[in-house]
């Protein structure tokens, strides 16, 4: 799935890379696994919170063997979010890197890039985000209270009312009590698209380049 993107990476920084670059790759969300680890007292150490993260990722999607999980750096009584990649994707990027003498700063899902840059505008009550990518996956997020509720992929077409049709299933399916702050994030539609005029759902523009780094999860040199 990735072996082609991997190798015209490597060639064009094979041509194009300086001593002097710093390299940020930012992976589809295809490629990425996802989810919300629920806070626990009894969870001691961070050895052991990486050990619960794997497990619930394993009762997502099965086994994680052959995958790096990075989780963000959270909060005292908070839910996490885990997002795993696997170790050959991460293996490959880095010897790219490598080969090309370059310093390979951040290796993030296009997820965690949209948190990041927009995670300063959302609601801190009850929220809903979708990040849909052309042709990938959605991943659909809830919070609660301003905090992690629950993370999952979802395919379909991304097209304004299928998109508008998963935010109100999503709502539906996190019992919100009340409407919450309903945000949206595709490329492929703009901010004052006419399908979701009057409706209360944010639409979120292009991404820009933001220095800022709101949540630090990253896997960095071929995973930690």
């Amino acid at each position: 799935m990735w072996e082609g993107a991997v190798k015209q990476l490597a060639a064009w920084l094979a041509h194009s890379a300086s001593p002097a670059m710093r390299l940020h790759v930012v992976l589809s969300n295809r490629l990425v696994r996802f989810a919300c680890v629920p806070w626990s007292e009894a969870i001691a150490s961070e050895s052991e919170l990486q050990t619960v993260a794997g497990l619930v990722l394993e009762s997502c999607y099965g086994d994680m063997t052959g995958w790096t999980v990075s989780l963000d750096n959270g909060g005292w009584g908070r839910a996490r979010l885990a997002c795993a990649v696997e170790d050959a994707l991460l293996a490959r990027l880095s010897e790219a890197a490598e080969a090309a003498r370059v310093n390979c700063l951040r290796i993030e899902p296009y997820f965690v890039t949209c948190w990041n840059r927009w995670c300063g505008e959302l609601p801190g009550g009850d929220a809903l985000l979708v990040v849909a990518e052309p042709k990938g996956p959605a991943v659909v997020a809830s919070f609660r209270s301003g905090a992690w509720h629950s993370v999952r992929s979802t395919g379909g077409e991304h097209e304004a009312a299928s998109l508008r049709q998963l935010l109100d299933r999503e709502a539906l399916l996190q019992s919100f009590e009340s409407t919450p702050g309903r945000w949206l994030h595709c490329p492929s539609l703009a901010p004052g698209c006419a399908e979701l005029a009057g409706t209360s759902i944010c639409v979120l523009g292009p991404q820009k380049h933001d220095s800022s780094v709101a949540m630090t999860m990253a896997f960095v040199g071929g995973g930690q």
